[in-house]
């Protein structure tokens, strides 16, 4: 079952596996996220553990074999695109757009144990953000401009909305 918010698990940063220790605890987080994207009713291009209960930085994307654990992006394209995106954490007609980088290179550790680097772009490279997001906390409503209002509060005075006396 794929969390979804407001749990507040989705809204944690994630910890570390403990490689090598925690690989047997990893590849069990990968198949459950590898068995909820097959089996979700909505396409999914990538599932992130917190989004199946687990507090680890692991993720898998469609179309690729191996699990990213701990990813991080390297490097990033200045140039930059606006899409929409949907989130299997949200209800299906919530759609973001969201300006990120068309390609990145990254590194992440497999199910296996082996560092992988690699560059990605397009699609592939907008999945891995957005499942970076979830490991950092982040989801896809936090880039809408009126969601970033409501949490920074009160334009006039600079206050959070409880403490606001415009």
């Amino acid at each position: 079952m794929i969390v979804q918010a407001p749990d507040p698990a989705l809204l944690q940063v994630c910890r570390k596996v403990d490689l090598p220790a925690g690989l047997a605890e990893a590849r069990d987080v990968a198949e459950d996220l590898r068995r909820e994207m097959r089996e979700s009713e909505r396409r999914a291009a990538g599932l992130a553990a917190p989004q199946i209960g687990s507090d680890l930085r692991i993720f898998c994307l469609a179309g690729h074999a191996h699990a990213f654990i701990n990813p991080t992006i390297i490097r990033a394209s200045r140039e930059r695109m606006t899409q929409v995106e949907g989130c299997l954490s949200l209800p299906e007609h919530v759609r973001i757009k969201v300006e990120r980088p068309i390609a990145v290179q990254i590194q992440a550790w497999t199910e296996r144990g082996s560092k992988r680097i690699l560059t990605l772009d397009g699609s592939k490279a907008r999945a891995f953000q957005h499942e970076l997001d979830h490991l950092n906390g982040i989801l896809i409503i936090n880039y809408d401009p009126r969601v970033a209002a409501a949490r920074d509060g009160c334009r006039t005075c600079h206050r959070p909305w409880d403490e606001c006396e415009c």
